[in-house]
């Protein structure tokens, strides 16, 4: 039980903070060099996605709610919907906060980030690391004296990642009691297409615990939601976790919430059936002036049996646990920064826009197009994969040759042994060959058509290559990779020209394993949105000049070879 404050003070009258315009610049908050907006709630809110390393990834609104997950919409932690309904209010899903700020026997309920009419004085700024990996929010409340930050990431070991700090700035001391975490929690087995047409009668199914003697919730389904006379069980569930609270009183759903707003005590939860989860956690803290406290608050889906015991061993210690989450999320942006450095995105100019601007600009591109990993250097247990997937008659023919392929091997020594193997059909195999990594369709919620599903590892752990996404964003993000990796760039004019018809058609959506054409559905205005000759003609355009530049008479040569699908 967490102890009361007595009558809170909900403000008598609608204060003004003086006018102050949006502003933008560079800032550095806890050695981190940030890109910031200040006063960003005198803007229209907007849409971002946050980068990670893996298949962790996150939508977040500019006025705070947000929706995240795991490889593809259908694994969302909270609810996965268009734009305009993540935005319609900060308390739509993500995170939530309510402080209870006492200061000489009187107490002040103050929600960072809410709307409506203003009680207080504040000042609310929004940063957004140089790499792209990480937000932060931050509200100044200028009456009550205190400052409240938040950050949210993506890591591959722990999933969503939020990490909360709140700052007395007055110079007075503060007893604080907050409610914070997640809300709007599902589980898996709760799909893009369930939750928008059967959210009531998913939540009937949900069930959540925490398990004793650790701050873990569980979320999870009692069996898997379908109308088939059939036993089907739910393995996987969603979990959430924190440390940093002294003495945490934790819910598993917002029952309690309004309460906790009044000033009431509110009581653990345990167990929770037949309504959608949350992770609050209730605590008090006394600030002296100019006192920190600062916790983390964790989420992922997806887990099996052994790794929420994984995870209950691991949060026996809240000191190793806290360490790990700082060594995840630290590792995600250093692999992200790898992979953009791999690309040429890295640069230093006197001009910090630009440089940052360069940064972000390489980034997106390789997380639509995909990126290379080592180079120029080719995986060949991935390439006789690939040869076996495209064409099993083939791989047959060339097991021995392919299974002898040394484990240093380069594309330009690929190509060299395939031509002399004399087998049209494996030289043109090997000249659509791509070792690309952490691309995905180009996906986001605010367009229904861009579905996304992200793969960087196997099973067991090894990098998964390959390569999805519209025609015109593969093709787009292609042209400038190859200003970077020119010898792929006729790897890349062979998937254009494989892909292509001669009456002037392509895919509408392009993979490594194949391409998918457009369906057309009377009942469905947006069922033909495919591409035609016109983004054919100057894609192809592109590619061909670079390859020129790069690679002078190297086209003509081309142009009698029997390669091409």
């Amino acid at each position: 039980m967490t102890r009361s404050f007595g009558a809170i003070r909900f403000g008598e009258t609608v204060c003004r903070t003086p006018d102050a315009g949006v502003t933008s610049g560079f800032a550095t908050i806890d050695g981190v060099r940030y890109a910031g907006i200040a006063n960003v709630d005198r803007m229209v809110p907007f849409f971002m996605s946050i980068a990670s390393d893996s298949d962790a990834w996150l939508f977040i609104g500019s006025n705070g709610p947000f929706v995240a997950g795991r490889r593809s919409p259908d694994t969302a932690l909270f609810p996965y919907q268009t734009v305009d309904k993540i935005l319609r209010a900060p308390t739509t899903s993500g995170a939530r906060t309510v402080f209870l700020v006492s200061r000489a026997d009187r107490t002040f309920l103050w929600e960072p980030w809410l709307d409506g009419p203003r009680v207080y004085r504040i000042t609310r700024n929004l940063y957004k690391r140089i790499d792209g990996t990480e937000v932060l929010f931050e509200e100044i409340n200028h009456d009550l004296g205190v400052r409240v930050r938040w950050s949210a990431s993506a890591c591959d070991r722990f999933g969503l990642v939020r990490e909360a700090r709140i700052d007395e700035v007055a110079g007075e001391p503060a007893d604080i009691r907050y409610l914070d975490g997640w809300h709007q929690l599902i589980p898996p087995g709760v799909d893009q297409e369930t939750y928008a047409r059967y959210s009531y009668l998913a939540a009937a199914y949900m069930h959540h615990e925490l398990l004793p003697g650790t701050p873990l919730g569980i979320y999870g389904l009692n069996a898997v939601i379908t109308d088939r006379p059939e036993p089907s069980e739910s393995l996987r569930v969603a979990a959430a976790w924190s440390v940093g609270h002294p003495s945490p009183t934790i819910l598993l759903s917002d029952r309690q919430l309004e309460a906790f707003r009044r000033g009431a005590d509110v009581s653990a939860e345990t167990e929770i059936r037949g309504e959608i989860g949350a992770y609050l956690v209730a605590d008090a803290v006394h600030l002296e002036a100019g006192g920190r406290h600062l916790w983390y608050t964790v989420a992922d889906t997806g887990l099996d049996h052994a790794a929420i015991l994984d995870l209950g061993d691991l949060l026996a210690n809240p000191e190793q646990a806290a360490a790990a989450l700082a060594q995840a999320v630290s590792a995600n942006s250093a692999g992200v920064r790898r992979r953009v450095a791999g690309a040429d995105g890295l640069q230093h100019t006197a001009d910090e826009a630009a440089t940052a601007n360069h940064f972000s600009n390489v980034l997106f591109n390789i997380m639509r197009g995909g990126s290379f990993v080592n180079g120029y250097a080719v995986p060949a247990e991935d390439f006789a994969s690939y040869v076996r997937e495209q064409n099993r008659t083939l791989f047959d023919r060339h097991r021995a040759w392919l299974e002898a392929l040394p484990l240093d091997l380069t594309l330009q020594q690929l190509r060299r042994e395939a031509a002399g193997r004399g087998d049209p059909q494996l030289v043109r195999l090997v000249r659509a060959y791509l070792p690309l990594t952490f691309g995905r369709r180009h996906g986001d919620p605010s367009r229904p058509w861009n579905r996304f599903s992200i793969r960087v590892r196997d099973a067991s752990g090894k990098p998964a290559f390959g390569y999805q996404g519209n025609w015109r964003d593969i093709f787009q993000n292609w042209e400038a990779l190859g200003e970077s990796f020119p010898d792929y760039l006729g790897q890349f004019i062979a998937v254009f020209l494989n892909a292509s018809t001669a009456d002037g058609y392509n895919p509408y959506r392009i993979s490594r394993s194949g391409f998918e054409w457009e369906v057309q559905d009377p009942t469905d205005p947006w069922s033909h949105i495919g591409y035609w000759g016109d983004h054919q003609i100057v894609y192809l355009l592109r590619l061909l000049e670079s390859f020129e530049r790069h690679e002078p008479a190297a086209l003509a040569a081309a142009l009698g070879q029997r390669v091409y699908a």
